[in-house]
């Protein structure tokens, strides 16, 4: 495993999946469950409001809305759709610029696996298992 240093508070350490050393994962974490906490006792609110009152910072509470771990009342205000710019309330991209891309990894897969001969996925239909056809077993 690379070591590389954390990109929150610059801790060498060995790096795994995420930029961020164990602690800072732990911080992290912890400022989630107080987050949600907050939230519970108070529904419906801003992230503005969920940063001043928890001291967490709003980089931190987006990237939460983001990822679909939490939900807001102002974060179609303030999330954009990365491909067209529209409101969303959470994730990358609106349903819309999803399905479009979905459609075409799909069909850019339908024409590499046509091109490289190879028969679609959908198309196959797995292993099958014939013991007495192999004279594995006797059928009474």
């Amino acid at each position: 495993m690379p070591l590389t240093n954390c990109v929150r508070c610059g801790l060498l350490f060995s790096r795994t999946n995420r930029p961020v050393c164990p602690e800072c994962i732990r911080k992290e974490e912890e400022n989630f469950e107080r987050a949600v906490e907050w939230l519970r006792n108070n529904p419906r609110q801003t992230i503005q409001a969920m940063s001043e009152a928890t001291g967490i910072e709003k980089g931190d509470i987006l990237k939460w809305v983001r990822e679909k771990r939490i939900v807001l009342a102002d974060a179609s205000d303030l999330l954009r759709c990365k491909k067209c710019g529209s409101p969303i309330a959470g994730g990358s991209f609106c349903d819309h610029c999803k399905l479009g891309l979905t459609q075409a990894v799909s069909e850019t897969l339908k024409e590499m696996s046509h091109e490289q001969g190879l028969q679609p996925l959908t198309e196959k239909r797995g292993m099958h298992y014939r013991p007495f056809e192999r004279g594995r077993g006797a059928r009474a």
